[in-house]
């Protein structure tokens, strides 16, 4: 290759970057007002709707809401609560063989 070749693939590639840029700069242009619009497009009140329907209804793939879930646990830990008060108050005594831990001095 002679020197005028590589002179001239330097500016084509020159040429190129510069075209590779503008292109890039549209590209992220047009994206950024795409999501502008689509963030415009919900306010605060629609977010609050959407929230609070979780709560009370749970979300569209079915998944309980969090008051049912809040509700499924409460039970269950009165349940563990009733079934610890049926017990004998020496089951949570802890006994090592040989071991006293009230002793005389």
């Amino acid at each position: 290759m002679s020197e005028a070749d590589d002179k001239t693939k330097t500016i084509d590639n020159a040429k190129a970057l510069k075209l590779r840029a503008a292109i890039n700069d549209a590209y992220a242009f047009v994206l950024s007002q795409e999501l502008n619009s689509g963030i415009s497009a919900i306010d605060f009140d629609v977010l609050m709707q959407q929230e609070l329907a979780e709560l009370k209804e749970g979300t569209a793939s079915g998944r309980p809401s969090r008051l049912q879930e809040l509700d499924a646990l409460k039970n269950r830990v009165h349940d563990a609560i009733a079934q610890t008060k049926k017990l004998d108050p020496d089951a949570f005594a802890v006994q090592t063989e040989g071991a006293e831990v009230n002793t005389e001095e």
